[in-house]
């Protein structure tokens, strides 16, 4: 899980982070939520994608939409599933 806490701390600390495809790199339910603690601080964050991943469950993807700081679509903010 070490891997995990590494790209959780680039994605809190990255000022520039724009866009992020995570899909298809076999995060479980548990690592999602590790991942959703760093989301609340990601301000450059416009899109995360995570579909094709074995822990995107509706649990999951309600705790992410709650930590990622989403605007309206229009404005570009976009969490694939």
């Amino acid at each position: 899980m070490l891997i995990v806490q590494q790209l959780s701390k680039f994605i809190k600390y990255n000022k520039n982070l724009l866009h992020l495809d995570l899909s298809s790199t076999g995060l479980t339910e548990n690592m999602l939520w590790q991942l959703g603690t760093a989301l609340r601080r990601a301000k450059s964050l416009l899109a995360i994608h995570l579909s094709d991943n074995p822990g995107v469950t509706k649990v999951a993807k309600e705790y992410l939409f709650s930590r990622i700081r989403c605007k309206p679509l229009e404005q570009a903010v976009h969490l694939d599933f």
